[in-house]
């Protein structure tokens, strides 16, 4: 049985399934990087080469602001997260050649340093976390599943702030066409039809459904 869901948003009722257990050799790990330490020349790497990458290795990056070493200065911290089906030693050999920890990029990212410094003068809470596309994800049709976001594209990228407040309300067709367009593309009439035809009461809703 596949499941898919889009987002934590969403409900999803399982009412049966079963489970087979299989012994898979896996290799984790996580790696940081300070913008004194490189950060935006290993993220601008990341994000041209971890969609390439066979599709036995998965790698997350977040980006999150923390304090730097010199006291009351803020720096960006990058986290690289990996799940790695196979051993050490093959994930080590395929990583220094693809994605060396400490490769230096002439080319300097300039849209990447401007998020740096908005994130640091952020007074609130805030974070990026950026998911790799490319292997299984290209190979799913973009009409197959809601999510229509498959080849050609390098990554999700999800923004992580708090604003402290309720903004749960009904909105309407036109107001949440705005961002399901977006979001699901083509799918979004689609959606719509069937959300209207299987929740017309709008019993499951949340601040990103389209009604």
């Amino acid at each position: 049985m596949s499941l898919h869901v889009n987002s934590t948003a969403h409900v999803l009722l399982v009412l049966a399934y079963k489970i087979k257990l299989v012994e898979v050799p896996e290799t984790v790990f996580r790696v940081t990087r300070t913008l004194e330490q490189n950060a935006t020349e290993v993220v601008h790497r990341w994000q041209h080469v971890a969609p390439e990458l066979p599709e036995e290795i998965f790698i997350r990056t977040t980006m999150e602001v923390v304090n730097g070493t010199v006291s009351s200065q803020k720096t960006v911290r990058a986290t690289f997260l990996a799940l790695f089906l196979g051993d050490a030693s093959t994930l080590l050999s395929i990583l220094n050649r693809r994605l060396p920890e400490l490769s230096l990029i002439t080319f300097l990212n300039r849209f990447q340093e401007s998020i740096w410094r908005k994130m640091i003068e952020l007074e609130t809470p805030a974070a990026i976390a950026f998911n790799p596309y490319g292997g299984m994800m290209a190979k799913i049709s973009p009409t197959a599943t809601p999510f229509p976001y498959r080849a050609g594209n390098l990554c999700k990228i999800q923004y992580v702030t708090d604003w402290g407040e309720d903004r749960l309300t009904k909105r309407s067709y036109v107001e949440g066409k705005r961002y399901g367009e977006k979001y699901f593309a083509g799918n979004f009439e689609r959606l719509v039809e069937i959300k209207t035809r299987v929740d017309s009461g709008n019993f499951f809703r949340n601040e990103i459904v389209f009604l």
